[in-house]
């Protein structure tokens, strides 16, 4: 089989994997997004809720105290009757029987408590408390969890986790009272799953509903960049099998006609030499060793540019015999390749064409001692490097008219997916280091 890189091999296979891998990649960084927006969504709606079920155990207690306690409380009651007191604290304690309420204290403006469920707080004073401080006509109602650790919770020291609200209300006598209703706060936590309970699936329904819509674009998104990774692909099968029916038609023409026409000066030349005398026979001689070394370039350089076939799995001495030429100058070739690199036709074609314009480069500019290639595979990558020790070149410069080599493998590499980098420095040597994918 001709050595070109018109054979670029194409594998639906491997092509649907890519597919399949970047739709997977999209699909893990959408969940990722959505666990992501997700978490404080959840904790916003677990805030929501927690508001709603003291909002809920406040509307409680403005209750207890509307309809129950505030038309108890007489003027009788307010005056510390203990008639009036044991009439109250009766209905305080039916309503305190299912144990939905912990406590209840009724307070004056002045901060007396005038009744509550704990008989030895009743007649006593103390600094109004800071939230029911804070009601007036426009906030009657106030709810916070309890500290417990006022002088006024003096008794309240075996009570756990309660709930305060505090409600701005008349008494039966008109009188403005702050009745203190003290809530577990169970019924808050319990309030607050209800509503989280509701809440939360509607939430992440829509989230998933949301990264659900995207799917479809995201998989147009994916069959149009197949569509256009497959473009570059035959691009590059195109481009490359233009430049490969280029060179053949140039040996062609250099075989067929340049050499032929040649090698036919020669073999005239040996013949005219035969016949002429020793003033003119040595310089005929000369003629036909010129030809001679110019047609064996020309055949060399035919070979190059499209030997007839390279195999993959012995590219190792394809590389070396490219060391001729400077073997011949006096360079010390070292050419050591991987073995299994299990490369296709394709690649193999590309490190060939580094390789020969690396090493054609140095045997005519660089004059190197010493020129190492290795080719080994890497992590995702099969790598070449050319390192010679010879005279370097400025890497910015703009390459000189005709010598336009290095710039097209480049080309060729980038559309095949690959990198390559030329490290040089006058007195200081040249190193091109190729990089091409490989599954």
């Amino acid at each position: 089989m001709p050595f070109g890189l018109g054979t670029v091999r194409k594998d639906p296979v491997r092509n649907r994997s890519e597919t399949r891998s970047a739709l997977t990649r999209f699909l893990l960084v959408g969940l990722s997004s959505l666990v992501l927006v997700a978490a404080p969504t959840v904790l916003l709606f677990n805030h929501i809720a927690r508001d709603h079920g003291l909002e809920t155990v406040m509307e409680s207690g403005q209750n207890v105290t509307i309809r129950r306690l505030a038309p108890e409380t007489t003027s009788a009651v307010i005056a510390g009757e203990p008639a009036a007191l044991a009439h109250l604290d009766a209905i305080v304690r039916q309503r305190m029987r299912d144990r939905s309420i912990a406590r209840i204290k009724i307070w004056t403006l002045t901060g007396r408590v005038i009744y509550s469920d704990e008989p030895a707080l009743i007649g006593r004073i103390y600094p109004l408390p800071e939230a029911a401080s804070l009601l007036r006509a426009s906030r009657p109602n106030i709810a916070e969890r309890s500290h417990l650790d006022k002088a006024e919770n003096e008794f309240e020291g075996g009570m756990r986790h309660l709930v305060e609200v505090y409600t701005l209300a008349r008494a039966s006598t008109g009188e403005q009272l702050i009745f203190e209703v003290y809530f577990p706060f169970s019924l808050v936590t319990k309030a607050q799953h209800g509503l989280l309970i509701q809440m939360a699936p509607v939430g992440l329904a829509a989230l998933v509903l949301l990264s659900l819509v995207q799917l479809p674009s995201a998989m147009h998104l994916s069959r149009r960049v197949e569509k256009s990774r497959q473009s570059r692909e035959r691009l590059l099968v195109q481009t490359v099998a233009a430049a490969d029916h280029e060179r053949r038609r140039l040996v062609q023409q250099l075989h067929d006609d340049v050499v032929q026409d040649l090698a036919g000066v020669g073999y005239a030349l040996s013949s005219l030499a035969e016949h002429l005398g020793t003033t003119n026979g040595p310089a005929v001689e000369r003629l036909e060793a010129v030809v001679r070394h110019d047609v064996a370039v020309l055949r060399a350089m035919s070979t190059e540019l499209y030997p007839q076939q390279l195999d993959p799995h012995n590219l190792a001495s394809s590389i070396s015999d490219l060391g001729a030429a400077l073997r011949e100058a006096g360079a010390r070739v070292d050419v050591d390749v991987d073995e299994h690199l299990g490369l296709d036709d394709t690649t193999a074609t590309l490190i060939y064409r580094v390789a020969r314009e690396s090493m054609h480069n140095a045997a005519k500019h660089a004059q190197p001692h010493n020129v190492d290639v290795r080719l080994a595979r890497a992590v995702g990558h099969t790598v070449l490097t050319v390192v010679d020790d010879g005279r370097g070149f400025e890497p910015t410069a703009e390459p000189a008219a005709g010598h336009l080599g290095l710039k097209l493998i480049r080309d060729t590499v980038a559309e095949a997916g690959g990198t390559l980098l030329v490290d040089s420095l006058i007195g200081r040597g040249t190193r091109v280091e190729l990089s091409l994918p490989h599954d």
